[in-house]
Parts: C-alpha cells; structure tokens; sequence
C-alpha cells in the first residue's frame, strides 16, 4: 500500500511536471519520452504492489468494516500486527501524501 500511493500519485501528477516545465528548451520534444517512461515504470510498480495487496489483504470484510475507518490501516495492520509498525507505515503513506499536495500548490503558484 505505501508503494502504491507514490506509485498512484506519479502517475496522475503530471499537471505539475509540465507546467514547471514551460522553461525548458524545446520542451515539446525533450518531455513526452520522461514522462512516458515514467508512466511506464510507476505503472509496473503499482501492478506488483497491488498484487502483493492482494496475496495479504486477509479477511475482506474485516479489512473494509474496520475501526479505523481507513481500510489500508486495517490492511497494515493484519500485515505486520504490531500498532508501531502500522502507524510507520502510515506515516509514510501520510507523507507521501503531503509532498504531492506541496507540487500542486507549487504549480498552483506559478499559475497566478
């Protein structure tokens, strides 16, 4: 789960990437190759961390009427059955979070 956020979130945030690009020389040429390949890796990713997902996921019910109300917590949770490791990998997540919310208010800067 925490490899599929960053993997999910390089995949749909390449608003910011091309718009701090407007700079770069011949931009329509020198762009499309990084962020096809990009798309490509993370998308590789994404597919083995969703099959791992899958192979530990464990009883779905309890998964999606959990306590917590985050079902990647629960997930987390049955995975490593300890409350420290389930909140280090929220964290992670959490942050992962955070810093794509930091390129889009970057981008949404340089749009004003």
């Amino acid at each position: 789960m925490v490899g599929l956020v960053t993997a999910i979130t390089a995949i749909i945030g390449y608003g910011c990437t091309v718009h701090m690009s407007e700079e770069v020389r011949d931009a329509s040429s020198a762009l499309p190759k990084p962020i096809m390949s990009a798309v490509t890796l993370n998308g590789s990713m994404a597919f083995v961390v969703l099959v791992t997902l899958y192979f530990t996921l464990g009883n779905l019910d309890e998964v999606l009427n959990t306590d917590t109300g985050y079902p990647f917590i629960q997930v987390f949770y049955n995975v490593t059955k300890s409350y420290p490791a389930t909140n280090a990998m929220t964290s992670i997540v959490v942050l992962a979070i955070i810093s794509s919310v930091i390129t889009e208010v970057a981008t949404a800067s340089r749009q004003l």
